[in-house]
């Protein structure tokens, strides 16, 4: 009974605070198979050191590719789509944005396309755009990127947006504007395409906040794998990071894990200094007794993302 009484010893190893992968599921990415997407990279400028000018630079050059016209592909192959444009063809802004998307992905930007429309969608006609989606590294954020048209989305303060983001500013009315290299868009233009984002599907599902209307011009029915009521649903966080516990060498041991598609590893900091680790792999926790803190960021081919905090004691 005396045994039973007595203080229990204090524990070897206590984890204080760790981080968490966002509930939301990976994205839906818009990509061609492997093999295609080794031939469009030989097709598309080479990336740049930073993601975001990677981005921009990549929207630049499929907007000027060829001239819109109202031609369609009967193939989601931006490998195809050139090869045509090269024999003379020219497309729409579906094809703009297949493009896109699948080059973005190429070079390891984590890419979507989307559906956007017009309120009364469901009637009329031209009442539809296609744009493209990117998770930017560095920004931390989902960005809308318009192929077609040679431009993103800022709000007053000059910030990028997603598009969640820009239906909720249009919603409330709240000062937006699209910016690309060269002169930019006229009032009217401006005017025209920001209305397309009344309604919005991506490449994974798309969302309403009130009332849906899955009929687009009056004749097609809007397929989506997951009607979502809150946009979050749809946007992970890539820069988030989880961790695993292992037993590694006899000592505790996290393993890093992410929702990004194009992590190549994590960076670990630590008191002790700055290490790597690769996906899959794992980083074996100090044994000096004390308080110790680690952070633990992805890592891209794009550089370290943003860092999250693993406190932890050892007696």
């Amino acid at each position: 009974m005396d045994r039973l009484n007595a203080p229990a010893p204090p524990p070897a190893l206590e984890l204080r605070t760790w981080p968490v992968l966002p509930t939301a599921p990976p994205p839906a990415l818009f990509r061609l198979p492997p093999e295609r997407e080794a031939t469009l990279r030989t097709l598309i400028p080479a990336p740049a050191a930073d993601a975001w000018d990677t981005a921009t630079g990549l929207t630049e050059w499929v907007g000027r590719r060829w001239v819109h016209a109202n031609g369609h592909l009967d193939i989601d192959d931006a490998v195809t789509c050139l090869e045509r444009v090269d024999a003379g063809e020219r497309f729409a802004c579906v094809e703009y944005a297949l493009v896109l998307s699948q080059a973005l992905n190429a070079v390891g930007i984590p890419a979507r396309r989307l559906d956007l429309r017009q309120s009364d969608h469901h009637t009329g006609l031209g009442r539809g755009h296609m744009v493209s989606e990117a998770w930017i590294d560095g920004l931390d954020r989902w960005i809308v990127l318009d192929g077609q048209n040679r431009c993103h989305w800022v709000d007053a303060d000059g910030a990028p947006l997603g598009a969640a983001q820009l239906q909720s500013a249009v919603r409330a009315d709240r000062p937006v504007r699209a910016v690309r290299r060269g002169p930019g868009l006229s009032a009217e233009e401006a005017d025209v395409w920001r209305s397309h984002f009344a309604a919005v599907a991506t490449t994974g599902g798309t969302w309403a906040t009130g009332a849906f209307v899955p009929i687009h011009q009056e004749h097609f029915l809007i397929r989506t794998p997951r009607l979502e009521r809150d946009p979050a649903a749809l946007y992970p966080d890539l820069s988030g990071v989880g961790i695993g516990l292992d037993l590694v060498d006899g000592w505790a041991a996290i393993r890093p894990a992410t929702h990004h598609p194009f992590a190549d590893g994590f960076r670990v900091d630590t008191d002790a200094g700055t290490g790597n680790v690769p996906v899959g792999g794992a980083w074996v926790l100090a044994t000096d007794p004390g308080g110790h803190r680690v952070t633990v960021a992805v890592r891209t081919r794009y550089g370290a993302l943003t860092a999250h905090e693993l406190t932890y004691r050892v007696r």
